[in-house]
């Protein structure tokens, strides 16, 4: 029952949608199809007619030969009316099915937009986005197509039953036993590979990635080298090999059963002719009433048969289409900001006995963090790897929120301030950054795109940055599209990538604190002293960066010693050399 409530509403939707979207295009659409449902049985009467006129006039009344060739035209107009109506359904359906598309993509991005980091770890999350992305946009015009189809039958169907009706009920019944069988049998398959569907999707999903790296110009090269193409092909083939065994076997059990559904829908079918044909000998019908009923009987099968399918298909696109309602009553966290404060400037951002962890996993990444960041002063992070460093960083971007302990801004809990203003306040530059396939300019601007056209900005953070050079060597300087993968895009060095990130982590000059984690790992050392020189010496703002290099740690007015998730110590450089903890053994094994 809950999925025959399901398609109610699916269908409901979706014709509202519709609806919405141009009650114009809504109109016409339904309009030709009812039309067209009753031009199917208008044809069936025109040509009993004709047929009746030319066995009268095959017997030598002349009178019926005018009579013949009109019932000719009509025949043909009618055609031609059908044919034309069906053109315009389909070029507005088109058209319907572009907004639809449009409508998809725009309530999964938001959806995407609106969630929190913790959210968008989950790997169901992924793959519910991903369900509702890929199928529901052809699923809800399907739905759409299915539900104006299934009243151009219904017509045809009645105005069908009403001519039948005129010879007698019992051809009707069984005919309409005939289709029953294959229907309930149909809906039964569907529901198995709906299940292999769900079962799936991760795996399609993953090897849709594995694709995706062997055909990455950025990763194809790694890839070649290490020859981990063959490894990678072996397992998608692997995978689709099991698919299609499993499928094998399935496709054979449905064979039969299919097989012998069709068998007892023959049977009755043709009993239901037999009996016409039985009915029409008895009453002595004429060869065009005989020709009608007969026809008629098969059309009326045809689109019982058609109408059955039509419900077949709606109830399969109306399983695929729960993960684009899953998706649509979705509260996502950061939608519910209406009862929040905006933050305006950040003065400090305090940790209280912060601990956190990923999901559902039970190791702590952080554990009992008490620290305070202030405005103005410059902060370095650093500890071996998986101490905790990158982690931190993100609850200190609000990211996401910790499982114990407190983060306060300006003295109140972080979660009384909206999440799009906290972000107003900071701009981050994460190790796995993105390179966005744009040109050099709209690269740095992403790091405010409402100032996308401000050429000087851009110039002036690709100074601070040390990019500034390199960029204009370019033929297109800041005009310069990025990425191979795309007609006349340029690669940039790792170190050169880095750079852009930097400078786009600095083009918003709005905010109040800089994060960034490793971001000189592959540039220069010259560069690296330029950028950090103005970060830490001549920029005013709040600024918590992490690194390896202990030498840059020097500059920072507090560095923050992590060791497997706890904050172990703290102090300026010189503070912490001379306590000779874990800060002085990395020293001591760097400079060794």
């Amino acid at each position: 029952m809950k999925n025959i409530e399901d398609l109610r509403h699916n269908i409901v939707f979706s014709l509202k949608l519709c609806w919405k979207n141009s009650r114009y295009r809504f109109c016409i659409i339904l309009g030709l199809k009812i039309v067209m449902g009753f031009i199917t049985t208008l044809m069936l009467v025109i040509w009993k007619n004709f047929i009746d006129s030319a066995t009268k006039a095959l017997g030598g009344n002349s009178d019926y030969i005018r009579i013949c060739i009109c019932f000719i035209l009509l025949y043909c107009i009618v055609i031609l009316a059908r044919d034309t109506a069906n053109r315009i359904v389909d070029y507005y359906s088109k058209w319907e099915a572009d907004y639809l598309n449009k409508y998809i993509t725009e309530l999964c991005l938001k959806k995407v937009e609106g969630m929190t980091a913790r959210e968008l770890d989950e790997a169901e999350t992924f793959n519910l986005i991903n369900k509702a992305n890929e199928q529901s946009a052809d699923r809800i015009f399907s739905i759409l197509n299915y539900t104006f189809l299934f009243l151009q039958n219904l017509v045809t169907l009645f105005s069908t039953a009403s001519i039948l009706f005129g010879l007698s009920f019992i051809p009707i019944a069984l005919s309409i036993l005939s289709t029953i069988p294959s229907f309930f049998v149909s809906v039964k398959i569907i529901e198995r590979y709906y299940d292999i569907y769900n079962k799936r999707f991760e795996k399609y999903r993953f090897i849709s990635h594995l694709k995706h790296l062997i055909l990455n110009s950025e990763y194809a090269k790694e890839i070649k080298l290490y020859g981990n193409g063959r490894y990678f092909r072996k397992y998608i083939y692997k995978t689709y090999d099991d698919f299609i065994e499993e499928d094998s076997k399935l496709r054979r059990e449905n064979a039969q059963i299919i097989t012998l559904a069709q068998t007892i829908d023959f049977v009755f079918l043709y009993a239901s002719k037999i009996y016409i044909i039985f009915l029409a000998l008895k009453r002595k019908l004429t060869i065009g009433s005989l020709t009608m009923y007969v026809s008629g009987i098969e059309q009326f099968v045809g689109v019982l048969t058609t109408l059955l399918e039509i419900v077949k298909e709606l109830y399969n696109n109306n399983l695929y289409m729960n993960s684009l309602y899953e998706l649509e009553e979705m509260t996502v966290s950061e939608t519910e900001q209406q009862d929040k404060e905006e933050l305006k400037y950040i003065d400090n951002i305090k940790f209280e006995h912060v601990s956190f962890k990923y999901g559902s996993e039970s190791e702590e990444v952080l554990t009992d963090i008490t620290f305070e960041f202030r405005q103005g002063k410059k902060y370095c992070i650093v500890g071996e790897n998986g101490s905790g460093k990158s982690t931190l960083l993100k609850l200190l971007t609000c990211l996401y929120e910790p499982v114990s302990g407190r983060i306060s801004i300006n003295g109140k809990d972080a979660s009384a301030y909206t999440k799009e203003s906290i972000y107003r306040c900071l701009n981050v530059m994460f190790q796995n950054f993105i390179r966005y396939p744009f040109t050099i300019a709209e690269n740095i601007a992403m790091g405010q795109v409402d100032d996308m056209g401000n050429a000087e900005k851009v110039k002036e953070v690709s100074e601070i940055a040390a990019s500034k050079d390199f960029i204009e060597k370019l033929e297109n300087q800041y005009d310069t599209l990025l990425q191979k993968e795309w007609t006349g895009g340029t690669d940039l060095s790792g170190g050169q990538w880095q750079k852009i990130a930097i400078a786009r982590t600095l083009f918003n000059d709005n905010v109040q604190a800089y994060f960034f984690d490793e971001p000189t790992s592959a540039i220069d050392i010259k560069s690296e002293r330029k950028i950090f020189h103005w970060l830490l010496e001549e920029n005013q703002k709040m600024v918590v960066y992490i690194v390896h290099k202990l030498e840059i740690t020097s500059l920072a007015d507090e560095i923050l010693v992590m060791q497997n998730g706890k904050l172990v110590e703290y102090g300026s450089y010189n503070e912490l050399i001379k306590k000779q903890g874990l800060f002085y053994d990395l020293y001591l094994l760097e400079n060794s």
